[in-house]
């Protein structure tokens, strides 16, 4: 399925925004859960790093594996 135009035109593989949103998701869940059950501010400091942390290891997988995607598909579209 293409993200643009959201037809199916026979590619293979997993949506990059499929997977990059759930993984935010569960980043985002884990830290909720955090502030709801563990009522200590050492553990929201924590948790908020985390989330940050986590964030940022996401967005940057997420854009490497663009970056690559968007390289094959260049070079496929000239050669």
């Amino acid at each position: 399925m293409t993200e643009e135009t959201g037809e199916t035109r026979g590619k293979r593989g997993i949506s990059l925004t499929h997977v990059v949103l759930t993984l935010y998701a569960v980043g985002l869940t884990h830290f909720l859960a955090t502030v709801v059950f563990h009522h200590s501010v050492d553990n929201l400091i924590g948790a908020l790093v985390e989330l940050a942390v986590r964030t940022a290891v996401i967005t940057a997988l997420a854009v490497g594996v663009f970056w690559v995607r968007e390289r094959r598909r260049r070079r496929r579209a000239q050669g």
